[in-house]
C-alpha cells in the first residue's frame, strides 16, 4: 500500500492492463479517460477522479494517471480501480496521511507530537508544559552546592536577605568608595588603552588650548582685516525692517521690487519717457508707439552681419512718419522690399479659379462671376434642394454630401443579410446601396453607390 501526502497532486502508474481473454498479453492501446478512473475516499462511494485526463501508456500495459489535490484531500484509505473493456480490471489501494506525518516519514521534517501523559499521568504532562513555556518555575530542592551540603544550608538560611538594600560591603560605604576613586594617584592608571590614560590625555590637551587662548582671549587671532574686531565673516542673510530708522521706507522698498506696489502717492517706479543724449550699444526692441525722434540723430546699424549702415535723420520722425532720408537707408529699404516681392509666390489664374470654385460650390467663371456670386452661392444652402440621383463621391459638392446625409438618416432604409439600401423621397426608388458581410468576427459594410 502506497502512502500519499494529503491534498498533494501526484502522478502514479497503474497496471498492468492485460487482455481479458488470455490474461497475459499487455494492452498498450487503451483509451482511458476521466470517467474510467474511479475513486473511493475513506470507504465512501466510488466516483470519477476530479480532473479531465486521457491516460498515457508508459510500457508493458502500465498507464500514468494524475491524482489532483482534490482527489487526495481526505485522510485514510483511497481505493482506485479501472475496468476498461478488452482488459482485466486494475486496482490500487493508498493511505492518505497528514502532510507532517508523510514528510517526517519520507521527507526532512520532524513528526509533531503532543505529549498528553507522562507515565500515564496527564497532570505531569501539564506541569512539564508550564515549566517549559515559562508560565511556572520548576521546583528544585538543592541539597548540595559544589558537593557541600553546608553551602546549600547557608544559602537557604540567608535567602531572605537577598532582597534587602546593600548599604555597605564589609563595613565600606559608598562614600568611602567614591573618595578612594577620586583620591587615587593618576600615575597608576596611565596604561595605553585604559580609561584613566585617556582621561589624563584629554585634560592635558585642554590645558594646552587654554594657555594658547590666554587671559581674556589675548591669544586669539583675528579672522581677517585689522583692528580689534573680526572681519571677512561669511555672508549673512538679513531681513531689513528699517531704512534710516524708517520702517515704512523698508516696506515701500519691498513693494517696489516684489511688484505689488503700495498705497499712496508716488507708489510706482516711474517709466522712462525721455532719453537725452546718446544711447550706446544695441537696442533689442522698442515696444509701443514712438512719439518722435529729434532731427540730427545718427543711427548706426551693423547687427545683421554686413557693414555698418549709418543713417542720419535730416528731419524729425513722428509717430506717423512716411519717409526716412539720408545715408544708405533708402537703398537698404528698397533692397529689402525687392527681395520680399521676389520671394512672394503669387497664385496663378488657374489656382485662383480652382479656389473660388471650391468656395462657391459650383464652377467659377472668371469672365462673369464676382465675389458677390460666392456670397450668393454659399447662401444658396437655404434654397430648395433638387433630389439626388445617386450617392455622392469624394469630389461631389459639400451641398450634395449634406443632402445625402439627410437621406441616410431621414429616408426609408432597409437592410438584409447582404445589402443595405437607402430610398428616395417616394420610399420605393433606391437612391444608393452597399454590401454587408459578417464572418463571425468582423462586420463589414461596403461603400454606397
Amino acid at each position: 500500500m502506497q502512502a500519499l501526502k494529503q491534498s498533494t497532486q501526484i502522478a502514479l502508474r497503474i497496471g498492468p492492463f492485460l487482455d481479458q481473454t488470455n490474461g497475459y498479453e499487455a494492452e498498450t492501446g487503451l483509451t482511458i479517460t476521466q470517467p474510467d478512473v474511479r475513486l473511493s475516499k475513506a470507504g465512501g462511494d466510488f466516483a470519477q477522479k476530479s480532473a479531465a485526463e486521457t491516460l498515457t501508456h508508459d510500457e508493458g500495459g502500465w498507464y500514468i494517471v494524475t491524482l489532483s489535490t482534490t482527489d487526495t484531500n481526505t485522510l485514510g484509505m483511497l481505493d482506485l480501480y479501472v475496468h476498461k473493456s478488452g482488459a482485466l480490471p486494475v486496482w490500487r489501494h493508498f493511505m492518505v496521511m497528514p502532510a507532517n506525518v508523510w514528510d517526517s516519514m519520507y521527507g526532512a521534517d520532524y513528526l509533531h507530537v503532543n505529549v498528553a501523559e507522562i507515565s500515564e499521568d496527564a497532570t505531569a504532562a501539564n506541569n512539564l508544559e508550564s515549566y517549559c513555556d515559562g508560565s511556572a518555575n520548576m521546583p528544585v530542592d538543592a541539597t548540595k552546592i559544589s558537593g557541600s551540603s553546608t553551602a546549600a544550608d547557608n544559602v537557604e538560611a540567608n535567602i531572605g536577605n537577598l532582597d534587602a538594600a546593600v548599604s555597605s560591603v564589609g563595613g565600606v560605604s559608598a562614600a568611602d568608595i567614591a573618595d578612594a576613586v577620586w583620591d587615587e594617584a593618576a600615575t597608576g592608571h596611565t596604561d595605553a588603552g585604559k580609561a584613566g590614560a585617556q582621561l589624563w590625555t584629554d585634560i592635558d590637551a585642554i590645558l594646552v588650548d587654554t594657555t594658547e587662548i590666554g587671559v581674556a582671549g589675548a591669544g586669539l587671532t583675528e579672522a581677517g582685516g585689522t583692528g580689534d574686531q573680526f572681519t571677512a565673516l561669511p555672508e549673512v542673510t538679513a531681513d531689513v525692517t528699517k531704512i534710516s530708522g524708517d520702517a515704512i521706507a523698508a516696506n515701500n522698498c519691498e513693494s517696489f521690487f516684489d511688484g505689488t506696489g503700495y498705497a499712496g502717492t508716488n507708489n510706482v517706479i516711474p517709466s522712462v519717457t525721455t532719453v537725452t543724449g546718446n544711447v550706446n550699444g544695441s537696442v533689442g526692441s522698442v515696444t509701443g508707439a514712438v512719439g518722435s525722434v529729434t532731427a540730427g540723430v545718427t543711427l548706426a546699424n551693423g547687427a545683421h552681419g554686413g557693414a555698418a549702415t549709418v543713417i542720419t535723420l535730416q528731419t524729425p520722425i513722428t509717430a506717423n512718419a512716411t519717409q526716412i532720408e539720408g545715408g544708405d537707408a533708402t537703398d537698404a529699404i528698397n533692397a529689402a522690399c525687392d527681395s520680399a516681392l521676389s520671394d512672394y509666390d503669387a497664385p496663378t489664374a488657374t489656382e485662383m479659379t480652382s479656389a473660388f470654385t471650391e468656395i462657391k460650390g459650383a464652377t467659377w467663371s472668371s469672365g462673369t462671376d464676382t465675389l458677390e456670386d460666392i456670397r450668393d452661392a454659399t447662401g444658396a444652402l437655404d434654397a430648395a434642394n433638387t433630389e439626388l440621383a445617386s450617392a455622392p463621391t469624394t469630389i461631389s459638392s459639400t451641398r450634395a454630401m449634406i443632402q445625402w446625409l439627410f437621406s441616410r438618416f431621414n429616408r426609408n432604409y432597409t437592410a438584409t443579410e447582404t445589402t443595405e439600401t437607402i430610398y428616395k423621397e417616394d420610399g420605393s426608388t433606391a437612391l444608393s446601396s452597399a454590401t454587408l458581410s459578417d464572418d463571425g468576427t468582423t462586420f463589414t459594410r461596403g461603400e454606397h453607390s
